[in-house]
């Protein structure tokens, strides 16, 4: 339904939470490294990242462990199994 920052924005900060709001409640066991991960086009894949679950299991936070490199091209994946 919603992912924040926004999808083409420029002006996320560098250590921002990646936040994708769904309509329906998720399984948490469905959300594993290999469902939901982001990687940069210049700070490399994201797997590693702590995942936070909120609004009674619709909204997911996964924030990485690391800054994001500036300007860099932030991809978000999320498989069909959520």
């Amino acid at each position: 339904m919603n992912v924040t920052p926004a999808a083409r924005t420029i002006k996320a900060a560098g250590d921002a939470a990646i936040v994708v709001q769904f309509d329906r409640a998720l399984q948490r066991d469905s959300v594993t490294n290999k469902s939901l991960w982001a990687f940069g086009r210049w700070s490399g894949p994201v797997r590693d990242g702590a995942y936070a679950f909120s609004d009674d299991d619709k909204t997911i936070t996964l924030t990485a462990p690391r800054k994001w490199t500036a300007g860099d091209r932030v991809t978000v994946v999320l498989a069909n199994t959520l």
